[in-house]
Parts: structure tokens; C-alpha cells; sequence
């Protein structure tokens, strides 16, 4: 976190992440079984777990851009929402969080927050 140059008040998401994946992987007291595998009787969903703070794309609807516009907003991959289906995300352009349902493609290779602080966030 402190290497990425991440701001205090993303570090709340990344608290949450690490509460939703220790809920889902193994635990040797359970006897190798995830807490969410004990309490429901079979085994979490593990394929849509994606890595804090890398870049993913979410898909615009036509109604919101030009044929020559770009049909897709680069954001920041912050972590999933606890009430609702879906992801939450981070848009440099708007310097907002919001959630989206899916998102189009996701890279492994994380962004500095400070390439896209560009002085404040």
C-alpha cells in the first residue's frame, strides 16, 4: 500500500478485501475448509476474485458516447461490494467510487496511484 503511494482513504477498501478473501480461501483450524464453506456446506465461488488496484475497463452504453469515442472508461479496481452484485471502482477522470456490475477486462499489472493522482486526488 505505501509503495503504491495509495491515499488514506482507498486504504478502507483494501481492509474490506482482505476481510472478503480470508472468508473464502482455507483455513487449517477449520480444517482446510473456508469460514463461508463451514457456515453454507459448499465451496465459495473463488473465479471473479480480482487483484486490488489493477486497471479494469468499464463498457460505456451507446447512449453515452459518439461512434468515435471510446466505449470504455479506464478506472481502478478498489474491491467488491458488500450489499449488491457487483465491483467496486475508482474513476480518476470523475474522482469518484462507484459500483459496476461487470466490467470488461481487467489487467493484472497494477497502476500506480501516483500516475494517476497528477497532483490531487
Amino acid at each position: 500500500m505505501l509503495q503504491m503511494n495509495v491515499p488514506r482513504r482507498f486504504w478502507s477498501y483494501r481492509v474490506l478485501k482482505a476481510a472478503y478473501l480470508i472468508n473464502r480461501l482455507p483455513s487449517r483450524v477449520l480444517g482446510f475448509k473456508s469460514p463461508l464453506q463451514v457456515l453454507q456446506s459448499k465451496s465459495p465461488y473463488l473465479s471473479h476474485l480480482k487483484v486490488f488496484g489493477c486497471s479494469c475497463f468499464v463498457h460505456l452504453p451507446s447512449s453515452q458516447h459518439d461512434k468515435l469515442d471510446s466505449r470504455a472508461i479506464k478506472c481502478i479496481f478498489l474491491g467488491y461490494s458488500q450489499t449488491q452484485k457487483g465491483y467496486k471502482r475508482y474513476d480518476p477522470s470523475l474522482k469518484q467510487c462507484t459500483y459496476q456490475e461487470v466490467l470488461d477486462s481487467l489487467k493484472t499489472s497494477l497502476i500506480s496511484l501516483q500516475q494517476v493522482r497528477g497532483g490531487s486526488f
